[in-house]
Order: structure tokens, then C-alpha cells, then sequence
């Protein structure tokens, strides 16, 4: 390695679908590119005056530490930014696959330099995000607001069950949840959780189907749903791929439920429901008062076309109404409880506390004072 010198800063080169790159070539071209990556890592840092020392780190990293003797206030912008750029453009000139790089901080301190490195594989992190083939500094990744994965998790349950429910808003709640994702800013690793979660909940949905739609999942949906999402490499591509998926199924589930004399019921009972919950005396005794059925018999229906019990179907179209006049107006507690169909708040407050793990009041407390962080934070980076 070169004697210790002014700058230093940590550069991590990132084979980009690695799983390709090992499958399209032999063990022995996989060395041969390597080292010629890491050649031209070499001679173009050299073109900069610029020492270095690299090592394959991992079977896709190529870490990279650059010393530089020149003690300049825009070490990065001036020397580090160039190099990587040009290391980039070479690779996708000349190679048949491309490369992501993530940058560190630059310091004067060589003790600091495990910190470097520390940040340029945070920024790699990020990679399925903000895409492939380029330069991702720490810094980009630092001026971002990092959303907290579980917020998401509610999403994907409103959509599978609108999936599940054959309501076709389902596809344009997808499309939009995944523009969300992508302001998110979360990591690799953050968003394959998430897919995997939705893996998980759309067969905890399907298993309360029935035998036919659910061994339609399992022998086909699900193994077609797990490959997609192994190999995915991209946000855009997991959403396309996801989605293929699920409107296949989407559409077998919705021959199979045409199929079911009772299904078109099931539809206007929920769409009636989902007009009428503000009403308190909703019940499956009014249900089937309305549509000439035994409300025991209706009880069963719905479990068996919705998956779901009719009493915790109300109860989340009326939570989610509740959550929506407490975030957006400065109705009472018991107005509220009034407007999602409860006569009492004190029984309005106990299913909101069952359902979001808060009282009323302090999800409307915690949602005022997350809009004033994010105001704050917008003005301080604006």
C-alpha cells in the first residue's frame, strides 16, 4: 500500500446482477474480467496522479482505497468523482455487464477510513432504488429521509385485500404504493422484506379462498411469485414482475368466484357495507333481512368469499375512515365515533386501540407531529 498521504477516500465496485454475471460466464472468464476490471481501475486512477490499493473484497466488491497528496477542499469533486465516472463509462463501453459504484466520505485521518468504507457499502445499499450503471455517494444517500419499513406494511395488506376482494382498483393501489416505495428511499435489503411480505400475505389471504382458489396458489402462483422476486434486480422490474403474477391469479380467481352462484351476493353485501358503515345497527341480522339469507348463513358466505369475518371487515373500513377524519379535520373523538358508526366513544376508542395499537388521540398527537418533523426537515434541506 502507498505511505499514508492527505486525502483518502473508499471507492466499492459492485458487479451488478451478479447471479447473471456467474451464470453467463466460466469460472475462468469470471477471474479474467475481474482482473481486467481491476486493471483499468489502476490505469485510469494513475492518469489522475492518483495511488490506490484495491482488493476483491467479496466475489461481486472490488474495494478500493485512493490516496491522494494533493491536500484540496474539493478532493471529491475534483479527483474521486472523474475517476469513478470514467471507471463507469469504460465498463459499460467495453463489457457486456455493468458495474455500481458506492462512494464513502473523504478524510484526512487514516483512522477514519473503516468509516469510509462503512458508508460506500450503505450507499450500495441502495442500488435497487436508485438504479444501476452509476456513482452512489453517501451523501446522496445522507440528505434522504429514511421511511420506516413497517409504514408500508398496511399498504400491502389494503392491497391484497382488495386483490382478494376482485375490486379492480387493486392494480392502481399497486402501481401507486410502488411510486411510494420508490420515494422512500429504503434499502435493498428493506424492500426485498417488503416483497417477501407480501409473498407471505397474499397465501395468508388466499388460504381463507376456499380449496380451489387457494391450490391454484400454491401450485402456481406462489413458485411464479418466489422466482420473480429472486431475481429481480430493480424496483420497476419487481413491480412489473410482481404484478404479471398476481393479475394472472387475479383473473383465475375471478373465473373460479363467477363460477360461485352466491359471489355476485358476497360483491353487493360488501359494497353495501362499504356505503353503510357509518350506519351503527349494520349487522349480519340487517344483511340478511336485506338479502332474504339466514344471517348465519351469511356469516359463512362472506368468511368463505372474502376470507375475512364480516365484524373485522366493518371494523377496518371503519378504522380506516377514523384514521382519515383524525389526521385531515379537528372533529371530536366523539364525532368521529359518530361518523364510522359507534354511538359511544368509549367503544370507538377501545376497537381503535385493539386495531392501531394507539387511542384516537394520540394517533392524531403522533400524526401532527410527524408532519411537523417532515416540515421542518423540508425547510432545513430547501
Amino acid at each position: 500500500m502507498p505511505l499514508p498521504l492527505d486525502r483518502y477516500c473508499i471507492l466499492i465496485l459492485e458487479i451488478d446482477k451478479y447471479g447473471d454475471f456467474c451464470r453467463d460466464y466460466s469460472k475462468t472468464d469470471q477471474d479474467l474480467l475481474k482482473f481486467t476490471l481491476r486493471t483499468v481501475v489502476d490505469e485510469i486512477a494513475s492518469k489522475w496522479d492518483c495511488r490506490l490499493w484495491s482488493e476483491w473484497t467479496s466475489p461481486s466488491n472490488l474495494s478500493i482505497i485512493l490516496f491522494e497528496e494533493r491536500d484540496q477542499d474539493k478532493f471529491e469533486e475534483a479527483v474521486l468523482v472523474p475517476i469513478a465516472e470514467q471507471i463507469l463509462a469504460w465498463t459499460h463501453q467495453n463489457l457486456k455487464f455493468t458495474i455500481t459504484m458506492g462512494m464513502g466520505r473523504s478524510t484526512d485521518q487514516i483512522g477514519d477510513i473503516p468509516q469510509s468504507y462503512k458508508d460506500a457499502m450503505q450507499a450500495l445499499k441502495y442500488k435497487i432504488v436508485l438504479g444501476e450503471n452509476r456513482l452512489i455517494r453517501s451523501e446522496d444517500i445522507s440528505s434522504h429521509g429514511i421511511v420506516e419499513v413497517y409504514t408500508h406494511l398496511g399498504e400491502i395488506r389494503a392491497i391484497i385485500q382488495s386483490f382478494r376482494m376482485q375490486k379492480e382498483q387493486w392494480s392502481e393501489d399497486y402501481d401507486k404504493w410502488f411510486e411510494q416505495l420508490k420515494n422512500s428511499f429504503l434499502t435493498n435489503d428493506e424492500i426485498f422484506s417488503l416483497m417477501n411480505y407480501l409473498v407471505y400475505y397474499t397465501g395468508r389471504e388466499m388460504s381463507g379462498l376456499g380449496k380451489e382458489i387457494y391450490n391454484k396458489w400454491i401450485q402456481e402462483g406462489l413458485p411464479k411469485l418466489t422466482v420473480k422476486v429472486d431475481n429481480s434486480y430493480s424496483l420497476e422490474q419487481l413491480r412489473q414482475e410482481i404484478k404479471q403474477v398476481l393479475t394472472e391469479h387475479y383473473e383465475q380467481m375471478k373465473q373460479i368466484h363467477n363460477d360461485n352462484q352466491y359471489s355476485s351476493i358476497i360483491r353487493n353485501i360488501c359494497d353495501l357495507i362499504e356505503r353503510d358503515y357509518a350506519n351503527p345497527d349494520l349487522s349480519l341480522e340487517m344483511l340478511g333481512d336485506r338479502f332474504q339469507l339466514n344471517a348465519k348463513y351469511v356469516s359463512k358466505l362472506f368468511k368463505e368469499n372474502t376470507g375475512q369475518r364480516f365484524v373485522d371487515f366493518l371494523i377496518d373500513i371503519r378504522m380506516k375512515e377514523a384514521k382519515r377524519l383524525l389526521t385531515e379535520t379537528d372533529y371530536s373523538v366523539q364525532e368521529i365515533a359518530e361518523r364510522v358508526g359507534y354511538a359511544h366513544a368509549i367503544s370507538f376508542t377501545r376497537v381503535f386501540k385493539r386495531t392501531a395499537g394507539v387511542t384516537p388521540g394520540e394517533y392524531r398527537n403522533g400524526r401532527k407531529a410527524k408532519e411537523r418533523g417532515e416540515n421542518d426537515s423540508a425547510v432545513e434541506n430547501g
